[in-house]
């Protein structure tokens, strides 16, 4: 984002699989100079859940990015974030 008034588009994903499944999570709207990461945790309970980059960041192009997950776990949560090269 490059203002206050912008918003981070949302990432959609299945909300359950079965184990090792692959997974597509859709960035929509990604923006040039920037680069879009997947993170994933397996507890988002407790003190604070441990998120871990999952996979190698995509560079945005001006439109939607797929990121595919490879064998997949039903206890994986998903994240998407966004940062300057």
């Amino acid at each position: 984002p490059t203002n206050a008034a912008s918003f981070f588009p949302h990432a959609a994903w299945p909300a359950s699989q079965p184990p090792g499944a692959v997974v597509q999570i859709l960035v929509a709207a990604s923006r040039t100079g920037r680069t879009y990461r997947i993170q994933s945790a397996t507890n988002l309970l407790g003190p604070g859940p441990v998120w871990s980059v999952f996979g190698a960041g995509q560079p945005g192009n001006g439109g939607d990015l797929i990121f595919t997950v490879t064998n997949d776990s039903p206890e994986r949560m998903y994240r998407t974030g966004v940062s300057l090269p």
